[in-house]
């Protein structure tokens, strides 16, 4: 099932915002905006394809785009042009998606890694030995404008040894909702090779 947002009476799914952060990285990487700092703007057309038309140093100025258009940062956030009209311009900018990362961190062997995808971030983590794997995968929003303190911790492995014995790891999922769960399956699948 794919997430539907309504942008005046359109819709863009996740197949659309997949496909405008491509089209973004692709702006990027031609130099514009200046050094990959700053906001690439789209708009979509009648046949309901997108166009990259500009780029701002920032999120700013709403009343300069019409009502719709989606603004893109290189974290690949999408803002989208909400109120006003056509002739005056939106009113104001609108979080629309909020990229995530997925990091994986070993504390005692001081180890960092990031995963955009929970699919591939769990498929990392079962590929690790046991011993070896990453004490933490959490997940938290990336992005230089956007809240930072809101981390969820997705999985965690402890690790037990009595004297003379072999270690005993315990690796805690959390299943609450449907993005922990995805990452759930993904790791399950991989970690015993379904």
């Amino acid at each position: 099932m794919s997430q539907t947002l309504n942008i005046n009476h359109q819709k863009l799914n996740i197949q659309d915002i997949k496909h405008v952060q491509k089209l973004a990285i692709k702006a990027y990487n031609k130099g514009t905006p200046k050094d990959g700092h700053g906001i690439v703007l789209f708009t979509r057309l009648e046949d309901l394809s997108w166009f990259y038309y500009a780029w701002k140093d920032s999120l700013r100025d709403p009343q300069s785009e019409e009502p719709g258009s989606l603004a893109l940062d290189q974290y690949g956030n999408i803002w989208i042009a909400e109120g006003g009209n056509n002739y005056d311009g939106a009113k104001q900018w609108s979080l629309l998606h909020k990229q995530s990362v997925h990091v994986a961190v070993n504390p005692i062997a001081n180890t960092y890694s990031e995963h955009f995808c929970p699919q591939e971030a769990a498929i990392a983590l079962a590929a690790y030995p046991v011993g070896d794997r990453p004490y933490v995968l959490q997940v938290q929003a990336t992005g230089e404008s956007l809240d930072r303190e809101n981390i969820r911790v997705l999985s965690s492995v402890s690790m037990q040894q009595k004297p003379g014995e072999e270690p005993n790891y315990t690796i805690t999922l959390h299943l609450d909702n449907s993005e922990n769960k995805r990452f759930a399956e993904a790791y399950l699948k991989a970690a015993l090779k379904l």
